[in-house]
């Protein structure tokens, strides 16, 4: 961004990337960098309390994986296929952006309808991730396995599945959003089994982001020492 700025041209220039663009821009950054996450890894870490078998799962993946390594390399995160997939399945479920606003850019046909340039559409994510005819009757269920082909072969259009939009305007954060949040639940999963604590009340709420409105009360358990 700061040579984009300082190769911008003339301050004249409309389409010119100025000083109070690039900050702006990492205002941004930093916030969809750590809200989306913090919410990413609270609905995960909720629906392995919920799903004791997934987790015992994912747990014998990160054994298998990392060894008796108490930290993944980036060599082990990448070959956690299940966890990958469990993630995928958490955000197809609780999306921490539950929709996105885009701007047509110049007249276009979409699906046989006209848009008019500087048209503002909003794509609802929460409700594509939960759209029967693209997932299936099980739709609100909890099952990772939808992934085992990748996130494009998950429902019937490559496109159902947005999490982190897509297209040119797709969040250049993914990856990174998706290593922190492996490597967090790896370390929780190597040290701690994870139950719902019985005060926890299931009500997602939207507040700028989708958070669970009650907060996620989950009791931590240390594993025993054998396992770390």
């Amino acid at each position: 961004m700061m040579n984009a700025a300082d190769e911008s041209g003339r301050s004249d220039d409309p389409s010119a990337v100025t000083d109070n663009d690039v900050v702006e821009e990492c205002k941004t950054i930093f916030f969809a960098g750590t809200h989306t996450t913090s919410a990413m890894l609270t609905w995960t870490a909720l629906l392995l309390a919920m799903h004791i078998h997934w987790q015992d799962e994912a747990r014998q993946e990160v054994l298998r994986v990392c060894g008796a390594r108490d930290t993944p390399t980036k060599d082990d995160l990448a070959k956690l296929k299940l966890l990958g997939m469990i993630i995928n399945e958490s955000v197809r479920l609780y999306p921490p952006v539950v929709a996105m606003i885009r701007r047509a850019k110049e007249d276009v046909q979409l699906s046989g309808i006209h848009i008019q340039q500087g048209t503002e559409l909003l794509i609802p994510i929460i409700a594509v991730h939960h759209d029967s005819s693209r997932w299936g009757d099980d739709v609100h269920d909890f099952n990772p396995m939808r992934f085992a082909e990748g996130a494009t072969q998950a429902a019937d259009h490559p496109m159902a599945f947005l999490p982190f939009g897509s297209g040119a305007r797709r969040c250049i954060g993914q990856n990174l959003a998706i290593l922190e949040a492996k490597l967090a639940i790896v370390m929780i999963l190597r040290r701690f089994s994870l139950q719902l604590a019985p005060k926890y009340r299931h009500t997602p709420s939207v507040v700028t982001l989708l958070h669970p409105q009650h907060g996620a009360p989950i009791v931590f358990t240390k594993l025993s020492d054998h396992l770390n």
